[in-house]
């Protein structure tokens, strides 16, 4: 089976069990109990696990920040983030799983020299945030959770931009302007 049969196959999937779910109802959803499914009181944020991890990807050749468009089919769709998501078990380490997912979401298992951000908190949730540098701009194989990619100018981000990379430039800015230093530019 070629990739694109398998996205057009989840697609349909996704699609037809969002059909079924009446929009108030949050019977599917796992409780909080088991770790699963988190609501922040006074926030309608949601988010999947415990614990997340995610990647902010900087070519050392360019400067740039690489950013993906999220699909439809997560949380905040249509908005501009990192690549990102739930520690898998008890054993994976935050930044094991911020690497795990650039290879997942972007297709990328190049060398990156990772350095740890701003650890974004709400509730029980932890979503620690990285900051990799890689040799230079590469183009990404985006699996499902990403419609589009792109490097960009600290200076020229797009938009809208997901609350999670708002978080991130806000209390790592500093961090990232003296990678950014560092760096191409």
């Amino acid at each position: 089976m070629r990739k694109g049969d398998v996205k057009q196959l989840i697609e349909m999937a996704v699609s037809v069990v969002l059909k079924e779910i009446e929009v108030d109802d949050e019977s599917h959803l796992v409780p909080d109990e088991q770790g699963e499914y988190h609501e922040t009181e006074g926030d309608d944020s949601r988010f999947w696990g415990n614990r997340g991890a995610g990647i902010l990807l900087i070519a050392r050749d360019t400067g740039n920040l690489l950013l993906v468009l999220r699909s439809r089919y997560v949380n905040e769709p249509g908005t501009w983030g990192i690549p990102g998501g739930k520690i898998d078990d008890d054993d994976e380490s935050p930044n094991h799983a911020a690497k795990r997912e650039a290879r997942e979401e972007l297709g990328y298992s190049g060398r990156i020299k990772l350095m740890p951000a701003h650890v974004f908190k709400a509730g029980q949730f932890r979503f620690h945030n990285f900051i990799g540098v890689v040799p230079k701009e590469f183009e990404p194989s985006l699996d499902w959770e990403n419609d589009d990619a792109g490097w960009f100018s600290i200076d020229d981000l797009p938009s809208p931009l997901h609350f999670g990379i708002q978080s991130l430039l806000s209390n790592s800015r500093s961090q990232i302007q003296d990678i950014l230093g560092s760096v191409g530019q």
